[in-house]
């Protein structure tokens, strides 16, 4: 009975979070769309300046949960699974390789996504590429006065909970652990300040109103 309650309970979520994507991708502002590209170019400079493996970096719109018009790996299968509205896709070697997806809640910048798709040999000087594509953010949210970057936990994601693949528990069990070293201790290695569902970083940089 425990095992249908939570099943059901993650089509729940699942379904919720389809519909929370498609509203806030509604929600994008000609600003936000405007740091957007400004960011691409951030990210795309700080991965070509740490490795000569990089080819190119792509930024996509999603609508709902799932692959929609996403990158074709070096599997020949979809390289990335979308739960967020707003997609940065870096290229190695001609192929996608890893993945940034986040959304604006207000104006601050929320990252959903840190993916990492099948079939890409990452080499050495990207081992931390999850760090790399954060730093990247918080970088150009001082250059242009994003107020907050926040970054949510591994167990807030849709995948965390329904993971892509079936395996035993222990899988599944070592799969959550490399996820929470993805998000939650990259968002510590970065001085985030750990909340319950995420790590937030202020811009130091921001002047905030008066009141």
């Amino acid at each position: 009975m425990g095992i249908i309650l939570n099943l059901l309970a993650d089509m729940a979520r699942g379904f919720y979070r389809k519909r929370e994507v498609a509203y806030l991708r509604g929600k994008i502002t000609s600003r936000h769309e405007a740091w957007i590209g400004e960011l691409l170019n951030d990210i795309g400079w700080k991965i070509k300046d740490t490795s000569p493996s990089f080819s190119a970096i792509r930024q996509s719109y999603c609508r709902s949960v799932g692959y929609g018009d996403l990158d074709i790996g070096a599997n020949g299968q979809r390289a990335f699974c979308s739960e967020a509205p707003i997609i940065f896709s870096v290229y190695l070697g001609g192929f996608p390789a890893f993945m940034l997806g986040g959304e604006f809640r207000g104006d601050v910048f929320c990252i959903r996504q840190l993916q990492g798709a099948l079939g890409v040999a990452i080499p050495p000087e990207l081992k931390h590429w999850p760090r790399l594509l954060v730093e990247a953010c918080m970088e150009s949210a001082e250059q242009y006065g994003i107020p907050e970057i926040r970054l949510y936990r591994a167990h807030q994601t849709l995948f965390y909970r329904m993971p892509v693949f079936e395996g035993p528990p222990q899988a599944i069990s070592a799969y959550r652990q490399r996820m929470r070293r993805r998000y939650d201790g990259t968002a510590r290695q970065l001085g985030f300040t750990m909340k319950r569902d995420w790590g937030e970083w202020k811009n130091p940089a921001y002047e905030r109103p008066s009141v």
